[in-house]
């Protein structure tokens, strides 16, 4: 078990090196979901909000980085949402000043699963690819997260897109 450098909070990764540890506000993100609307009405997409970021090198894996996230967005029905997860992502390629990674998303929103539920905790994984420039700090990260309906048996992952600079 890890922990975060000068909070004293406990993470479920090894210990990342202080020396590279970032943090990252987060902008609004975009989403794309395959299928387009829900109950005859179209998915939010434009997920208004702000998130951190907080993020490392782990120190017992090469190019490998460890990273946890808070987001306060919109979720797909327009309502706020929190979302909370973590990523692990591998250094793919590096041009001159421009890091790729990709990697696995972990984590939990707090949010709605239709136009007039109530909030509830729903858990999500999936693929992520993370391309930052390095001396400006600026990141673009996108998951893809896989959902089946279990009623109805219709498939509806959504694509979504983020924006992030390094304080």
């Amino acid at each position: 078990m890890g922990e975060i450098p000068g909070a004293g909070i406990a993470w479920p990764f090894p210990d990342f090196d202080s020396g590279t540890a970032r943090s990252a506000v987060l902008g609004p993100a975009l989403s794309y979901h395959q299928q387009r609307t829900h109950a005859k009405q179209p998915y939010n997409e434009q997920n208004r909000g702000i998130g951190f970021e907080r993020r490392g090198l782990l120190r017992s894996a090469d190019r490998w980085e460890a990273g946890i996230r808070a987001n306060f967005l919109e979720d797909s029905f327009a309502k706020p949402a929190l979302f909370l997860d973590t990523q692990l992502t591998h250094s793919m390629l590096r041009l001159g000043d421009t890091d790729s990674r990709i990697g696995l998303t972990l984590g939990a929103a707090y949010k709605t699963s239709g136009w007039e539920d109530e909030r509830d905790w729903v858990g999500y994984a999936g693929p992520t690819l993370v391309i930052r420039h390095r001396p400006s700090g600026l990141s673009l990260s996108t998951v893809y997260v896989y959902r089946r309906n279990a009623s109805t048996d219709k498939v509806n992952g959504v694509f979504t897109l983020q924006a992030g600079l390094d304080f």
